[in-house]
């Protein structure tokens, strides 16, 4: 018991606060009062404790460092915008997001580096418990699943396989596993950043999977179902990348219409939908063109870029980091605007950097132990 109230200071409470809203700002599959009243409970309470936790480290850590100030530019940026630029006018929708990532920016180096090392332990955690649902649904051991409607309502006949907080998505004969997140996906970026850290050359075969996955599509697999999801790296002049669900003519045919109009340079203003309908479009990165313009945008993601580079502090590793988050953004721009994103970019540096201190104090020990043995 002693120890256990060693252990509940501040700061582990923020850290583990600040951790687990990021994982349900990478939008947590059943975090919604439909599926689960006491998850979505649990899940928001969290976020708001995250608002006092942060400022009571702020009080505690005192000093500021130049750098955080400046990234603590990128949240007060979008922040402001949403004050004096929403669409109907503010409501004060934002205030509690940006609070928390602004506190997060302000955040000291190793608290930062404490959290993403918690986020990204709960992450793989997941993992594990995620393929470990999958292997049993898939050999039909009867852990209890049930069947859920997919929490897009527009898209018929796709449901969720449901067990705990874990999810599997199933359309037809399609499984694809989400774990914990209500979409598969996000794990490349960090396969690829380790990879890439592995070995810089790896850098080849992640600029050369695209050209092969091109040719996908002209081969006949021998199998109908592979067959069908080939054809999703099919690409056409009329239609572009076939599986691009990023956008629809719906959506394209308005955003062309807002390019040609004078909105095109600051947008239509904050929570404008372009085609509110539309749940393709609206998850493209066109989205933020739509209500803060090509200079809002510009601005916003310049600032973004910027921020990442003075944090990489020309560490070869970090700009890597930086180049496929920057690229991951056409799929899944939220992360732009949510914590889950502030703590892979700017935690994910910090972890990359602490890697290669201790990676360099390694080589420094072994040398000195090597002129050691070789002057004895």
């Amino acid at each position: 018991m002693k120890k256990l109230l060693q252990w509940i200071s501040v700061e582990n409470l923020c850290i583990w606060c600040y951790a687990i809203f990021g994982l349900k700002t990478a939008l947590l599959a059943f975090a919604i009062p439909e599926y689960s009243k006491i998850y979505w409970l649990f899940v928001n309470a969290i976020g708001v404790a995250c608002v006092p936790l942060g400022m009571a480290m702020l009080f505690q850590q005192k000093k500021v460092t130049k750098k955080n100030i400046c990234l603590f530019c990128i949240p007060l940026f979008y922040f402001l915008f949403r004050v004096f630029y929403t669409d109907g006018g503010f409501k004060g929708d934002g205030t509690i997001p940006f609070l928390i990532m602004g506190c997060f920016m302000l955040f000291h180096d190793k608290l930062k580096l404490k959290i993403f090392n918690l986020f990204f332990l709960l992450f793989l955690t997941q993992c594990a418990f995620s393929l470990a649902m999958w292997c049993a649904y898939l050999l039909h051991i009867p852990l209890g699943f049930s069947e859920l409607n997919y929490y897009s309502e527009n898209q018929m006949g796709v449901r969720y396989v449901k067990w705990g907080i874990l999810a599997i998505f199933k359309g037809g004969t399609s499984l694809r596993l989400c774990g914990i997140f209500n979409e598969p996906g996000a794990f490349f970026l960090f396969v690829t950043c380790y990879a890439i850290r592995k070995n810089f050359l790896n850098i080849i075969w992640v600029l050369l999977l695209p050209l092969v996955f091109i040719q996908i599509p002209n081969i006949d697999f021998g199998n109908e179902q592979l067959n069908r999801f080939s054809q999703r790296f099919a690409i056409s002049a009329e239609k572009g990348l076939e599986g691009n669900n990023r956008s629809s003519e719906l959506y394209d045919y308005e955003f062309s219409k807002l390019v040609q109009s004078n909105d095109i340079f600051f947008g239509y203003g904050m929570d404008y939908d372009l085609v509110a309908y539309d749940n393709h479009g609206t998850s493209s990165y066109k989205r933020y063109i739509v209500q803060m313009g090509i200079i809002g945008f510009g601005l916003f993601l310049a600032l973004f870029i910027a921020g990442g580079y003075l944090q990489a502090q020309k560490n070869k590793n970090a700009l890597i980091l930086l180049f496929l988050f920057v690229v991951s953004i056409y799929q899944r721009p939220h992360a732009l605007i949510n914590l889950y994103g502030y703590i892979v970019l700017f935690g994910g540096m910090l972890f990359i950097q602490a890697k290669s201190i201790q990676s360099s104090l390694f080589r420094e020990k072994r040398n000195e132990k090597n002129r050691y043995f070789n002057f004895s």
